[in-house]
C-alpha cells in the first residue's frame, strides 16, 4: 500500500510538472501510443509473476526435511520467508490485470479525451502515469524477488 501511495505521489508531481510547462494534452497524447506497450507489459508482468511462483515452489521443495529435524526454526523461517515471496507473486500478477484494466477504461471512455484541457484529461494523465509507473516497479520487483530466491536457495542448499 505505502508503495502505491508513492507511486501516485510521483504521479502527480509529474502530472503538476506538465501541467505548468502547459503539456498536459501533448503527455496525454504521447501515452495513447504506449498502448501496445502496455499489454507487452502486462503479459511480461504476469510471465515473470508465475515463472517466479514456480521458482520458488521449486526452492520449497528442496528443502530437505532433515532440516526440520535439526534446525527447526531456521526451517520454519525458510519456509515462511519463501510462502511470502510467492503471495508477492501473485499480488504483482493481480496487481498488472487491474493496472492494464483501469489502463484501458479511463482510455476508452469519450470523457477522459485528451483533447481538452479539462479536470477529465488530467485524470486522463494521472491515470496513464500511474498505471506506466507501477509496471516499472512491478517488473523491478520481479527482477529484486528473483535475487531472493536466488540467495534462499544457495543458503538452503549450504545447509
Amino acid at each position: 500500500m505505502k508503495t502505491i501511495l508513492i507511486i501516485l505521489g510521483i504521479s502527480l508531481i509529474l502530472l503538476v510538472l506538465s501541467s505548468i510547462l502547459g503539456w498536459v494534452s501533448i503527455s496525454c497524447k504521447s501515452f495513447e501510443g504506449l498502448s501496445v506497450l502496455y499489454g507487452a507489459m502486462t503479459a511480461a508482468t504476469v510471465a515473470i509473476s508465475l515463472a517466479l511462483y514456480n521458482h520458488i515452489d521449486t526452492i520449497i521443495k528442496d528443502i530437505p526435511e532433515k532440516l526440520k529435524d535439526k534446525n527447526e526454526s531456521f526451517y520454519v523461517k525458510s519456509i515462511d520467508s519463501l510462502t511470502l515471496l510467492k503471495k508477492e507473486a501473485l499480488s504483482n500478477t493481480f496487481l498488472a490485470v487491474v493496472n492494464i484494466c483501469l489502463y484501458f477504461s479511463v482510455r476508452s471512455l469519450d470523457v477522459f479525451s485528451c483533447n481538452t484541457e479539462s479536470l477529465l484529461s488530467y485524470i486522463n494523465l494521472l491515470v496513464s502515469i500511474f498505471t506506466f509507473l507501477a509496471f516499472v516497479y512491478m517488473i523491478f520487483d520481479l527482477i529484486k524477488a528473483f535475487q531472493v530466491s536466488a540467495e534462499y536457495r544457495s543458503i538452503i542448499k549450504k545447509g
